[in-house]
């Protein structure tokens, strides 16, 4: 009599009656009496029907990552909702995931599957695929004697072979490779430094005239002892003898990152005060100033302050200071840009500033953006952008068109689709904005959705993307892919992104405080909105009387 299967129990894989290859035997098999090939059998993939033969496992939704397979189970790293990451196993005979470890960053089988080397929290340790007790290994105790110069020679022909082989262009930006290659070994011998091979590196891959050639890394001879310096977030001035506090600047003290020492709540400490000590030991002007802080970035330091040069009525403040305030300071520089636009223009319009294309670029697009479509034009300004990836969301948003309003019985709510900013936009470039600064700004202008103001981009367009390590943990990069316009022409790589009025920033004007690239945009916008043509909004009519 044959066992009987709930209804809802899945059955396993391959085991079905009928299923392709059900019965027959495997590679590797031989019929009885027959001998074993003297070579090993060729995998056979059946591929038709394949997308039919997947089966979902019966495991809840989750982050799984790191999907590894042992001869009867699966291997995988869950994580949970608090980060925490768990070593799990789905027995393909018991149908059921186990917790093998948790605390694991990561894990690798070998290459029988029977074992697995588990990491996490700055520990190795070897089980068995099973799960069985980790037995750690000793990584701190082992050494290893190295000669780098032996090592060089190979960390440089690493890097000639990556570039012949990864390097989006097989005609090598018409570079004789090989040739290379015999004149830049030929200075191995002279080679005494690592900083000395990273530099006969740049020098070799330079010769492709290309971007986002990188190097970096690498075992370096160890140096001094570095020495960190706490920050107030401040500007601070000779006078009278005595360090003042010429300026405080503002950040997000809700924000880990943006935290100005200064201005955080019990803090006492106002522009135009002079620093008169630091944790008791008196300062002046013939001190160091910077020599004061060391070693107090993220730690309580006490301050104190007089409103007069004398010292008098002086007081105690205690602050935690940071220990870059770079943050901060691009923080203060936005937030001026945002109120000179609003004062030049009388409001109407807005400013956001994007530091890069990447996540943190695409983030303060989505919160500044959308937070002023009340206005009727908007300055975007990518001077600076790091880049990171291809802006086509900024370029997309800037280019919708308004297709209709919603509006109930007090006011109008809104329209569609939603986040159109309905008037002029001018984009801000400059000489410091490349990669994904160079490619935005290329697609503004092919889109004519504005005006470029400012300096040619960097032009430096071309991708990359995974390379192997070298053989001291150093690193290099090769272009792996370069970017085409829609006729197949070769973009902006070499050339940059011109703008469409050019506008410099000479010293003498940044100077006296100003910033020329940022009134001839806010010009343009608003020469543009006398002309802007604005639809016929639909007006408010009461309903008609019963």
């Amino acid at each position: 009599e044959a066992d009987e299967k709930p209804a809802d129990e899945a059955p396993a894989s391959g085991a079905e009656a009928g299923a392709p290859g059900a019965g027959a035997p495997t590679a590797g098999e031989e019929e009885e009496g027959e001998q074993a090939p003297a070579e090993p059998a060729t995998p056979s993939i059946d591929v038709a029907g394949l997308d039919q033969r997947i089966l979902a496992l019966p495991l809840s939704e989750g982050n799984y990552d790191n999907l590894q397979c042992t001869e009867k189970a699966l291997l995988f790293v869950e994580e949970t909702p608090g980060g925490e990451r768990i070593l799990k196993s789905f027995d393909f005979e018991e149908r059921e995931a186990k917790t093998l470890k948790e605390g694991v960053q990561g894990f690798t089988v070998s290459g029988d599957g029977k074992s697995l080397l588990t990491f996490g929290k700055g520990a190795f340790a070897i089980t068995d695929a099973k799960g069985g007790d980790p037995k750690p290994l000793a990584i701190d105790s082992v050494r290893v004697r190295v000669e780098p110069a032996q090592e060089w020679p190979q960390i440089l022909r690493e890097v000639w072979r990556i570039e012949r082989d990864y390097f989006y262009d097989e005609k090598m930006h018409g570079v004789d490779w090989p040739a290379m290659w015999e004149r830049w070994q030929a200075f191995l011998p002279h080679v005494q430094h690592r900083g000395e091979l990273t530099l006969l590196i740049q020098e070799m891959i330079g010769e492709l005239c290309c971007g986002h050639e990188y190097v970096g890394g690498g075992e370096y001879p160890e140096g001094p002892e570095s020495i960190s310096v706490g920050l107030l977030g401040a500007d601070l001035a000779l006078d009278a003898g005595r360090w003042r506090i010429a300026r405080i600047l503002r950040g997000q003290n809700w924000n880990p990152g943006l935290r100005a020492p200064l201005t955080e709540p019990g803090v006492d400490a106002r522009e135009g005060d002079y620093l008169l000590a630091v944790n008791g030991q008196p300062l002046d002007a013939t001190m160091n100033l910077h020599r004061a802080f060391e070693y107090t970035a993220d730690k309580q330091v006490e301050l104190t302050l007089s409103a007069t040069p004398d010292g008098a009525e002086p007081r105690t403040v205690r602050v935690v200071p940071v220990g870059s305030d770079f943050s901060l300071r691009t923080l203060s520089w936005i937030e001026a840009n945002r109120r000179r636009v609003d004062e030049l223009s009388g409001g109407r319009l807005a400013y956001v500033y994007m530091p890069n294309t990447g996540e943190g670029g695409r983030a303060a697009f989505d919160r500044d953006f959308y937070s002023q479509l009340d206005r009727e034009g908007l300055i975007l300004d990518e001077r600076y952008n790091g880049g990171g990836q291809v802006a086509d969301y900024v370029i997309e948003t800037l280019s919708r068109d308004l297709l209709s309003y919603w509006m109930n019985r007090e006011r109008w709510l809104g329209f569609s689709p939603a986040g159109v900013l309905d008037g002029p936009k001018v984009m801000i470039i400059n000489e410091n904005a490349g990669s994904g600064g160079d490619w935005m700004p290329w697609a503004f202008q092919r889109q004519k959705i504005g005006p470029l103001v400012g300096t040619r981009t960097w032009g430096g367009l071309v991708g990359i993307s995974g390379y192997p390590p070298l053989l001291d943990g150093g690193m290099v990069t090769a272009a792996s892919f370069g970017v085409m316009d829609a006729a197949g022409e070769w973009a902006v790589e070499n050339v940059g992104v011109a703008p469409d009025h050019e506008v410099i920033e000479w010293p003498r004007d940044v100077i006296a405080g100003r910033d020329p690239q940022l009134e001839r945009a806010v010009e343009l916008a608003l020469e543009a909105l006398e002309t802007w043509p604005k639809g016929a909004a639909p007006a408010y009519h009461a309903p008609a009387k019963r």
